[in-house]
């Protein structure tokens, strides 16, 4: 597919031509399957729906067709290539809001709720008594269930977002461009998040 001539290819679709247009469109998936490897190593579940990101790449390019201004002096080759790279990482972008929005099944309550890496989930909830419970072990455990249960029932979804993306080591501001949102909103979920785990009693 290299040697094809994308510029004419572009003029003679332009013309109306159906075997130029199957030609650019031959292109673009030639074109998506040399770049797409690089993006599928940041994320194992790319590479079951491959097929599925590959089709979705190429519709975006072909309905981006039609937008090219040769009078910008960009090549068709090389706005062809800027499509494909802006829409593989929206593509990435949006796997990965929807597994932290997925995910969100059981907490690691040792993970920190607090920018610094100074205060974990575990560590909001007040309970001075517990170091000198005999069974501490045990103890610890059903603390640590009934705190998942508190999350679920207690946090909104975004704030369940967040705590499972604090999990998964992301900070804050990485996780504010993953949700496509406010840094800001982050921060006060995590201000409403610490806020709530501190009112949880838990039973002896």
């Amino acid at each position: 597919m290299d040697g094809y001539d994308i510029e004419e290819l572009y003029y003679l679709y332009r013309q109306g031509s159906l075997v130029a247009e199957a030609l650019l469109i031959k292109y673009c998936y030639w074109q998506v399957e040399l770049m797409l490897p690089a993006y599928y190593f940041y994320n194992e579940n790319y590479r079951n729906e491959r097929d599925d990101c590959i089709q979705d790449v190429v519709i975006r390019c072909v309905k981006n067709l039609d937008s090219y201004r040769p009078d910008k002096g960009m090549l068709v080759r090389s706005y062809l290539s800027l499509i494909i790279k802006r829409a593989i990482s929206s593509i990435l972008v949006s796997q990965k809001r929807k597994l932290i929005k997925e995910k969100i099944i059981c907490f690691s309550l040792n993970s920190y709720c607090s920018e610094d890496c100074k205060i974990s989930y575990l560590d909001v909830v007040k309970d001075d008594r517990i170091e000198y419970q005999p069974d501490i072990q045990i103890l610890q455990q059903q603390h640590k269930k009934d705190i998942q249960k508190y999350i679920l029932e207690k946090c909104s979804p975004f704030e369940q977002s967040v705590i499972k993306g604090h999990e998964c080591g992301y900070k804050d501001i990485e996780l504010a461009k993953i949700l496509e949102l406010d840094v800001k909103k982050v921060y006060n979920a995590n201000y409403r998040i610490q806020k709530k785990m501190s009112k949880l009693k838990l039973i002896d």
